[in-house]
């Protein structure tokens, strides 16, 4: 019986694990890692929200049982999700809670699945979509995205693609921050996106994993509401990881606007994927997340928090910014100022990324995306000169 497993070839790691773990074994004490998906603050450590400390403390003394969650997870967490991204409660809007913003990604696309075969990323896009919906089962197409030569958003040729897309086909958008880019449509050209998607019945599933890193919680959630007032059936996958900073929690929710008289099948759907994969999403932080988006004065101190982590954000790429073009004056580095949330690319080939990495320990991805708060004003200017030199 041992041949049954001859079968199966190894499969290589994914590829920005791989290099966080490799930075982890790393013993030279002046590495630095701008790879994973995590925020750091001016000390390089990753923290614990104050708002989500004096959460744990109530739940601490009021929790009476670890009883299992409902397979759709806590209904306070996902009604305070809806108000969070639509700013009022949505007419015929299913949701169910998830395990992190990934489990919502592909509950999603299981659910879709049952109703469209193709899906229409950007490239680039966050590299486990690509996963996430070959395993679903759907035919992957690419639009373009991002020029990386200028430096910016690639609109005409984006939606002149969606133009071309096949009718009733998934088109997964970022809902704010693109990762790995950090480049965002303006409200104007969601609008546009929005009339394309309505025009070529196409289903929009919007990754809303960095929602308050960009402008501000209002900002952020612009461009879903613009899909929503137009009246398009649409899945919205939210992760409280980064701005709850409850990674290791796993608290995600999917929300779906199906249109009138689709939602409570639809949830029934979503419930049968829930109960078929992991029975039952977390329960521990799911009360944390609930209790600081439903208390006033924990919910305020949260936005302060957050509002200063992106504030920082916004400072670093400035700083960085500037480094940069004293150090390389013939080069345009003012496109980091047009960037939003955690991440950018820098224009390195990829023996310039292996350079950096095995010459300085500086960790960044193959595609030399960078994690901004990866930075602070002690480890700066190490960047600059090595980028300086792998580039010279």
């Amino acid at each position: 019986m041992q041949e049954f497993f001859s079968r199966y070839d190894h499969l290589s790691q994914d590829p920005i694990f791989s290099l966080s773990s490799q930075s982890a074994k790393d013993t030279r004490p002046n590495k630095i890692d701008l790879t994973m998906g995590i925020y750091k603050d001016a000390s390089l450590k990753s923290g614990i929200f104050k708002s989500i400390k004096e959460a744990e403390k109530r739940l601490l003394e009021q929790e009476s049982n670890k009883d299992y969650l409902p397979i759709g997870g806590l209904e306070e967490l996902i009604h305070q999700t809806e108000l969070l991204v639509f700013g009022k409660r949505m007419e015929g809007l299913a949701g169910i809670q998830t395990l992190g913003g990934t489990g919502a990604l592909r509950i999603g696309a299981d659910l879709l699945k049952a109703g469209s075969s193709v899906v229409y990323l950007p490239k680039p896009t966050w590299v486990n979509h690509h996963k996430i919906f070959t395993y679903a089962g759907f035919k992957i197409q690419e639009c373009a995205y991002y020029d990386r030569g200028a430096h910016s958003l690639s609109f005409d040729a984006f939606c002149a693609d969606l133009e071309q897309a096949v009718e009733q086909s998934v088109v997964v958008l970022h809902g704010c921050c693109h990762n790995p880019s950090g480049m965002d449509p303006t409200l104007d050209q969601w609008k546009i996106i929005a009339q394309i998607c309505q025009k070529r019945r196409l289903i929009p599933f919007f990754d809303l994993a960095y929602l308050g890193f960009g402008s501000g919680i209002e900002a952020d959630g612009e461009a879903i509401r613009s899909f929503a007032q137009m009246g398009l059936p649409l899945l919205v996958a939210v992760s409280y990881s980064k701005n709850l900073g409850l990674y290791g929690e796993r608290i995600g929710v999917l929300l779906a606007l199906p249109g009138a008289g689709f939602a409570e099948n639809v949830r029934s759907h979503m419930l049968a994927l829930a109960r078929a994969s992991y029975s039952n999403p977390p329960r521990h932080g799911a009360l944390l997340a609930a209790s600081v988006l439903s208390d006033s004065q924990l919910r305020s101190d949260w936005i302060t928090e957050l509002d200063g982590m992106r504030e920082r954000m916004q400072g670093l790429r400035k700083d960085f910014a500037q480094a940069l073009k004293v150090s390389m004056p013939s080069q345009d580095f003012q496109y980091l100022h047009r960037c939003r949330g955690m991440f950018s690319y820098l224009n390195l080939e990829v023996d310039q990324v292996s350079r950096l990495r095995e010459v300085n320990g500086i960790y960044l991805t193959g595609t030399g995306r960078i994690n901004i708060s990866g930075l602070n004003s002690s480890n700066m200017s190490d960047v600059v000169q090595a980028i300086e030199k792998v580039i010279k």
